[in-house]
């Protein structure tokens, strides 16, 4: 899986949901705003094409640690699962505003 396409993808769920929530996720009227971790977690299942995996990830950040679903998604895919609770940890330090800039520039995991 190339990294590149991976964090392009994360990075086009962020900008579409607007703002990246303190992780793993939050749920506002029904919606679940992805963290930064989260977002690269997503992109890798859409990139595998494994959409079927999708409401049961949703679900599980919403009910499960943060710290168990998100490195399981990625080493499930190939990915150090010690690289996504760093993404996991510098996401959760910034404010809200800060993450946004932080994660646009984020280029490699």
């Amino acid at each position: 899986m190339n990294v590149t396409e991976v964090l392009s993808r994360a990075k086009e769920i962020a900008a579409t949901q607007g703002r990246l929530a303190n992780s793993p996720a939050d749920r506002e009227q029904g919606r679940i705003t992805l963290c930064a971790g989260s977002c690269i977690a997503k992109s890798m299942i859409e990139t595998n094409l494994d959409h079927h995996f999708i409401p049961d990830f949703e679900r599980l950040l919403m009910t499960d640690d943060k710290f168990s679903v998100i490195p399981y998604v990625f080493e499930r895919y190939g990915f150090d699962p010690e690289k996504a609770r760093e993404v996991i940890k510098e996401n959760d330090k910034k404010t809200e505003p800060e993450r946004s800039a932080w994660f646009r520039s984020l280029s490699c995991l």
